[in-house]
C-alpha cells in the first residue's frame, strides 16, 4: 500500500489527527512513496510520510533544544464560522466586488508538539518544499460551476491569492481539489465576470469570462476587454505568472 486514510475525530467543526515523528519515519523507511490522507467533513489533506523533512521552518521550531525524534505533529482541518470567514470575504470583495464565498473558509494547520509528559506546543509548520493535495467540501446545496475558484487567505496581510484547482465530483457532496505548499486558510468563491465588449455569442466569451473570474486576466478597464487588441509581451508574461 502507498496510502493510508485517517478519518479525523471531529468536534466543533474541527477534525484532528496526531502522528508521532517516529511513526512517520517508520512509514517513510518502509516506503519512501508512502502518503497519508486526513479526512474530515470540511475537507481532506494528503501529505508524504516524510512531511517533517519538507517543512521549511522545522529547524527553527526545533531550535529550543528539541530533535526531530522528540516531536509529534497535529494535523487539523477546521471549517471556520460564517463570522470568521467574513474577513476572507471582505478581502476577496476588495478585488472582486461581485465575488461570493461558497460555504465557509477552511483552515489547514500542522502544529508541532514535543513528545513525553511536557507535550509542549512548539509552533506551526507554515510551509513545505512541495505542494500538498487538499480538497474543500462544498455545501450540499452548491452545484458545481465553472466560475468557482479556490483562494488562499492570509490573515496577517489580509490578502487573497488564487490557487490552481480542479473538481472532485461523486459521493454525496462535490468538492474542489487544490495544491499548495502553504499552511493557511482556503476557501471557494464564485465570481461571475463579463465584459461589455465581449458578446455572449462570441466563441471566446466563455474562456475570457472564466479566466477573468479566476484573476488570470483583468481587461483594460471600464468593464472592457478589447478583444481585438494585440497582447503585449508584458501582459503575456503576467498571464503566465498568474
Amino acid at each position: 500500500y502507498n496510502n493510508a486514510v485517517l478519518n479525523a475525530y471531529e468536534e466543533n467543526n474541527k477534525g484532528e489527527v496526531r502522528l508521532s515523528s517516529s511513526l512517520l519515519s517508520s512509514l517513510d523507511r518502509a516506503n519512501s512513496n508512502f502518503t497519508i490522507t486526513v479526512k474530515t467533513s470540511a475537507g481532506n489533506i494528503t501529505f508524504p510520510a516524510d512531511i517533517l523533512d519538507k517543512a521549511t521552518n522545522l529547524n527553527k521550531l526545533l531550535g529550543n533544544g528539541y530533535n526531530k525524534s522528540d516531536v509529534s505533529v497535529r494535523i487539523s482541518i477546521e471549517e471556520l464560522s460564517s463570522s470568521a470567514s467574513r474577513s476572507a470575504a471582505d478581502a476577496l470583495n476588495r478585488i472582486y466586488p461581485n465575488g461570493n464565498i461558497i460555504g465557509n473558509a477552511v483552515d489547514f494547520k500542522f502544529k508541532l508538539y514535543s513528545t513525553g509528559s511536557s507535550n509542549k506546543y512548539l509552533g506551526d509548520l507554515t510551509s513545505f518544499t512541495e505542494p500538498l493535495d487538499r480538497t474543500i467540501t462544498l455545501p450540499s446545496s452548491a452545484s458545481l460551476g465553472s466560475s468557482y475558484t479556490a483562494y488562499r487567505y492570509d490573515p496577517d496581510r489580509n490578502t487573497v491569492t488564487f490557487v490552481p484547482h480542479g473538481i472532485a465530483s461523486g459521493g454525496s457532496r462535490n468538492a474542489l481539489t487544490l495544491k499548495s505548499n502553504q499552511c493557511s486558510i482556503y476557501f471557494v468563491a464564485q465570481n461571475n465576470v463579463s465584459f461589455n465588449d465581449v458578446p455572449a455569442s462570441a466563441w471566446y466569451a466563455t474562456y475570457v469570462n472564466q479566466a477573468a473570474s479566476k484573476g488570470l486576466i483583468a481587461g483594460v478597464g471600464a468593464n472592457r476587454f478589447d478583444p481585438d487588441r494585440n497582447v503585449s509581451r508584458a501582459e503575456f508574461v503576467q498571464m503566465i505568472v498568474n
